[in-house]
């Protein structure tokens, strides 16, 4: 009985539950992260499936760019959702990748429509 007492005159009590919090936010952290890389992960799988942008005829490109500016909204998200570091470095290195294909992709448009 005097223990408790004494916790919760010195604040340990208070200071017990602030920790018990901030290593559930840790847990949840951690989580967001894993699930965050698996994402990142399937969106870059995604990506290495699209191949050669040359060789491909308007509809295959526009469905291309498509399929890009969705990905784009998503990784965006992420990037504004992240709260890991790592998470965030990887998150822009795959909008700066979605930015080059969509640019590729305009490319390969503009010379179909140019007749080559």
């Amino acid at each position: 009985m005097a223990k408790k007492l004494l916790q919760g005159w010195l604040g340990i009590t208070e200071i017990k539950s602030q920790v018990d919090n901030i290593e559930y936010r840790l847990g949840e952290v951690e989580i967001q992260g894993i699930q965050t890389s698996a994402t990142i992960n399937q969106m870059k799988a995604t990506l290495d499936q699209f191949g050669n942008f040359k060789n491909q005829t308007p509809e295959v490109l526009r469905f291309m760019e498509e399929q890009i500016q969705v990905l784009r909204s998503s990784v965006v998200a992420l990037i504004e959702a992240a709260e890991d570091d790592d998470i965030l470095k990887e998150a822009k290195a795959l909008h700066k990748r979605l930015r080059n294909n969509e640019t590729r992709i305009h490319n390969a448009q503009s010379a179909i429509e140019a007749g080559g």
